[in-house]
């Protein structure tokens, strides 16, 4: 059993300080890892993530993201792109493709809603797996819903 202040999110929300918060485990086929499906199969998945979501977390990135791996070919998804551009949450935070770290954004154009996304992830394998130590970190501010 999970400790009581902590919320597992498998295709499910939570609220948190009134922002919505959705979670997903999926990525796309890479191997024979759990919670990987072709593109294909994933549009439902992604079509889970309720219209009003305000920070998503997913296992994968976004088509075109931080997903950019070590031969230059790009692996997010094309399916969760197409719904972040739907849904515009303010926070997108996933992992998965090591290489694609960083701090990105989207949106902003003609005055549309940005979204800020996070590939957080840790690992890298040059020479065998190494622990990326987190220095550097994206400060949020939240203010009557809009991230600062």
């Amino acid at each position: 059993p999970l400790a009581p202040n902590i919320v597992y999110l498998e295709d499910s929300g939570t609220t948190i300080c009134s922002m919505k918060v959705w979670g997903s485990p999926w990525s796309k086929l890479y191997g024979t890892w759990p919670f990987m499906l072709p593109e294909h199969e994933l549009d439902a998945k992604w079509n889970l993530i309720p219209n009003d979501t305000d920070i998503l977390m997913t296992h994968g990135p976004p088509y075109g993201i931080g997903d950019r791996v070590w031969d230059g070919r790009m692996e997010g998804s094309i399916t969760l792109y197409e719904r972040i551009k739907q849904i515009r949450p303010m926070l997108h935070v996933f992992g998965h493709i090591h290489e694609g770290r960083g701090q990105y954004t989207y949106g902003g154009f003609f005055g549309s809603k940005i979204t800020h996304l996070v590939n957080a992830s840790c690992v890298k394998f040059e020479a065998g797996i190494k622990l990326i130590p987190i220095t550097d970190y994206m400060e949020i501010e939240i203010n009557n819903g809009n991230i600062l």
